[in-house]
């Protein structure tokens, strides 16, 4: 009797082509749809197929990244806007304009700016990120990322890296609700608007938090 190789191939966009080859198990990444398949799965149909619960989310990293970006001070990831692509009103709601989302940029931190398209601040590092294996190369040298729900957070999330992460007061489901932490990610942190609150409270409550930090270790920081 012959035995026939399984095979595990991943069709994703050319944006995560490098980063899926990061993934133990995954036998071939390509992009567009596969050629040849005995099943086809998409991604997001996994935990339900599998039987996964609230209690059985493996809750651990399971992305890396080839290389990491060293920064010569505790610095700090930011992303404040979704993708505009998606349709309306998520990529609205998700969002905070950078005049509020700015605040932040007084606390006495190093930032990196994640958003792409890449936008020029004063006193806030801008990187070209290409792909999302650049992203991951740069969050893994990062001491924390803050972000709206974004794709750069669940990445930060899957790399096992500290990340705050902004909710609005109606989030995705894969947020639930009311909690302050996340089944998928050990080291999140969440930020909930809550009804009737604007951005400026969250963004106030964030910075707020991270001042906390700077006086518990002074040129450190403890995200716990």
């Amino acid at each position: 009797m012959t035995t026939m190789a399984r095979v595990i191939s991943f069709a994703v966009p050319w944006k995560l082509v490098r980063l899926m080859q990061s993934i133990p198990g995954v036998d071939v990444v390509q992009l567009g749809d596969p050629v040849s398949f005995d099943y086809d799965v998409n991604m997001f149909s996994l935990p339900g197929l599998r039987g996964v619960t609230i209690d059985t989310i493996p809750n651990t990293a399971y992305l890396q990244a080839t290389t990491s970006r060293s920064f010569d001070k505790f610095t700090v990831g930011v992303v404040w806007q979704g993708s505009k692509t998606r349709p309306l009103p998520d990529g609205v709601e998700r969002s905070i304009d950078l005049a509020t989302f700015s605040r932040l940029f007084r606390v006495p931190l190093q930032f990196v700016s994640l958003q792409l398209p890449p936008v020029h601040l004063p006193n806030v590092l801008t990187i070209e990120l290409p792909d999302f294996a650049d992203t991951a190369s740069v969050i893994m040298g990062l001491d924390l990322v803050i972000s709206v729900d974004t794709a750069v957070a669940h990445l930060a999330g899957a790399l096992g890296k500290p990340v705050w992460i902004l909710l609005p007061t109606v989030p995705d489901w894969r947020w639930f609700i009311d909690r302050t932490d996340s089944p998928w990610y050990p080291t999140a942190r969440l930020f909930r608007q809550q009804p009737n609150q604007s951005w400026s409270d969250v963004v106030d409550v964030v910075a707020g938090e991270l001042r906390k930090g700077l006086k518990v270790q002074q040129g450190g920081y403890l995200d716990s």
